[in-house]
């Protein structure tokens, strides 16, 4: 029990930090001789190495190797929380509590390789690290359940062991990972880095649209959980899927917030985005007519006699056909029965818009379909509702239709297609609303869970290429009562 030795962890300066819980991933402050406060602490080839998540002042949001005497070798700086951002695990809500919070750490040799394993207490993953001579090198990250903690490395069975210690919104879990020789399985989607080094920081994604012309290229948005709405780019053409740019939405020149569910490319490479309302006067669900550089021409809302129906959730996608100023047609998916709705039915608003580009003005038409949704069939009940609706052509359209359930109490999460060819929809009005015909077109939930993770409950996103590639896409919930981990699936042409 004596002590032989002793040294100070330290103290640090962050440049490039978020530090304000509001709603913005902004690596933008400066956080001065912050004490490293280390929580869990691991040895390597005679050095120490900590993670430093802090207690009381301190909590430098990263790990650090040292010699035997205290001297730094390594420090990882603000490299932890930018690798947050970069693979949509930042936990903005933690931004002024200490970030990402690395509080586990262990290191292994595996064959030839020494490898160091840091976990996230917050942004639920661990990032493996080689170190060989004294280099620090990322390797990948693992997604893990929330609050990895407790780290156990098995190299001689390749194998590595995660704990982790959080009830919501899952069950705690032991995670076990293998260490294998080809790319690594995670993440399927990731952003690039800006000019200055930072991540193109995203979460939240909920929704998919093709690119008209090219089929290596997605776009994307998030939803209200995070403030200043955007359109993300996606690069499909390596893997994993690459975020490449992000265009900010601006209404007469200032950024905007909307629940962005949907996203659809019209003809001439401009958008309609669907904005989700709670059904309240400041919140109303609205069709958003979007230039290609993000500037808001004008917002639709429903006709006042539609609006005033809403006791639920609202839209939760869009579609477009035909040609802008032309023939064109904007198809919206309500996720789940308004007042008056039968049970089981769910709306699809078709909107003709108005030639007229007044932003005060809105003299297009709407008119409906009924939706018939599967019966629950999850053991601990829920709901089932749309999340997506996708343009297949010639009256065609893909629809996620999906439970609110997760892990083993998923069932529902799957793609139907309708075809619309020669139904006739009516407006309010007239009523009685025709009910579509669906066919199932894929089961969805085998794909979600061939990772052995926990099955996620908001698929939320689709987009079929114009080479015929299917794409789905979940919603992480900005890492906020969430494991954070985004599935970015490659369906192939399972629409064709």
């Amino acid at each position: 029990g004596k002590i032989l030795q002793h040294f100070n962890a330290g103290n640090v300066t962050l440049e490039g930090v978020d530090t304000a819980d509001n709603k913005l991933i902004d690596f933008s402050s400066t956080l001065k001789n912050i004490p490293r406060e280390p929580d869990a602490i691991t040895w390597l080839n005679h050095m120490v190495i900590t993670a430093n998540e802090g207690d009381l002042s301190g909590g430098s949001r990263g790990f650090t190797f040292f010699n035997r005497n205290g001297t730094v070798l390594y420090d990882s700086g603000m490299e932890f929380d930018y690798l947050a951002a970069k693979i949509g695990h930042y936990p903005e809500k933690r931004s002024d509590n200490k970030g990402s919070e690395p509080e586990g750490i262990t290191a292994a040799r595996y064959g030839n390789e020494n490898l160091v394993f840091v976990g996230s207490e917050r942004a639920n993953f661990v990032g493996v690290y080689s170190f060989q001579g004294r280099s620090v090198d990322y390797k990948q990250a693992l997604p893990t359940g929330a609050g990895p903690e407790g780290l156990l490395a098995i190299p001689h069975r390749q194998l590595f062991i995660a704990s982790t210690e959080v009830d919501s919104p899952v069950r705690s879990q032991i995670n076990i990972f293998r260490l294998e020789r080809k790319p690594a399985g995670y993440p399927q989607i990731e952003s690039e880095l800006l000019a200055d080094g930072k991540p193109i920081a995203w979460g939240a994604l909920s929704a998919l649209a093709a690119d008209k012309d090219d089929a290596n290229r997605l776009y994307t948005v998030h939803d209200s959980f995070y403030n200043k709405s955007r359109i993300y780019t996606i690069d499909v053409s390596s893997h994993p899927a690459k975020i490449s740019a992000v265009t900010p939405i601006l209404k007469g020149g200032a950024a905007v917030n909307y629940d962005l569910e949907g996203i659809a490319q019209r003809s001439d490479g401009s958008f309609w985005l669907a904005s989700e309302g709670a059904g309240t006067s400041t919140t109303r669900n609205l069709l958003i007519e979007v230039n290609s550089d993000g500037t808001v021409i004008r917002e639709v809302r429903l006709p006042a006699a539609v609006d005033a129906l809403q006791v639920s959730n609202g839209y939760e996608g869009v579609a477009v056909t035909g040609r802008v100023g032309i023939d064109e047609q904007v198809y919206a998916a309500f996720q789940r029965e308004w007042k008056d709705d039968p049970l089981g039915m769910v709306r699809i608003g078709q909107y003709t818009p108005s030639l007229d580009l007044d932003p005060a003005i809105d003299e297009g038409e709407w008119k409906f379909f009924y939706y018939p949704l599967d019966p629950v069939e999850s053991p601990t009940g829920g709901w089932v509702g749309l999340s997506e609706i996708t343009a297949l052509g010639n009256g065609k359209f893909a629809i996620i239709e999906r439970d609110n359930q997760a892990g083993p109490d998923a069932r529902i999460k799957r793609v139907y297609t309708v075809d619309i060819s020669g139904i006739t929809p009516k407006t309010q009005t007239e009523g009685n609303f025709p009910i579509l015909n669906k066919s199932l077109a894929i089961d969805v939930l085998p794909a979600m869970q061939a990772g052995k993770g926990w099955v996620h409950d908001k698929l939320e996103g689709l987009a079929r290429t114009i080479d015929g590639t299917v794409y789905v896409v979940t919603d992480n919930d900005g890492v906020d009562n969430s494991t954070g981990e985004t599935q970015f699936l490659n369906l192939g042409n399972a629409l064709n």
